[in-house]
């Protein structure tokens, strides 16, 4: 059984982390393989550094501002996905994450649909977000939903240094 739910700091704190650890490891990971790029050196902390510092603007959203998901199956975490308000009516998805044991059973765009949703329900009148080039499944997947290529957009967390290795993507929401 799959429950998209929100985060709960009591309940999901440490697998929320790790989560992000494993994206930005992986993301680490790709930048060195395909590109030479030490990521630790250009962002001059380790991954788990980086994410220690840099989830508390996540974990701390609250409705109407943004919403963190956790993806169980079966009472296992699979992933998690956030949205949060970026500026007037706009929306911004982040940390997308599907643990590789559950990829290709729909989790992904349950996730996505949900994330969605709820800015849809925010009342928000359309969606950004950054992905890196090398995330091929999760441009088919953006795609899907409706997501375009844009251009960068200066609030994105991605190091300049980094940005040329990034993907920027919108969506208007046809319901505002």
């Amino acid at each position: 059984m799959v429950n998209i739910i929100p985060y709960d700091p009591q309940a999901h704190e440490d697998d929320y982390l790790l989560l992000n650890v494993e994206l930005l490891g992986w993301y680490r990971d790709q930048l060195y393989e395909k590109y030479n790029v030490d990521t630790e050196a250009v962002i001059g902390q380790t991954i788990e550094e980086y994410v220690a510092e840099n989830t508390g603007n996540l974990v701390s959203l609250h409705s109407p501002d943004g919403v963190i998901y956790i993806v169980e199956v079966d009472g296992e975490i699979a992933g998690t996905g956030a949205i949060k308000k970026f500026r007037g009516s706009i929306g911004e998805i982040k940390r997308m994450y599907i643990r590789p044991k559950f990829r290709e059973n729909g989790y992904s765009k349950l996730l996505i649909n949900k994330l969605l949703q709820t800015g849809n329900d925010y009342g928000w009148s359309s969606f950004i977000l950054d992905t890196p080039q090398f995330a091929y499944a999760a441009h088919g997947l953006y795609r899907s939903v409706g997501f375009l290529e844009r251009g960068p957009y200066p609030e994105s967390e991605v190091p300049p240094t980094l940005a040329q290795y990034w993907m920027y993507m919108e969506k208007i929401n046809p319901n505002r």
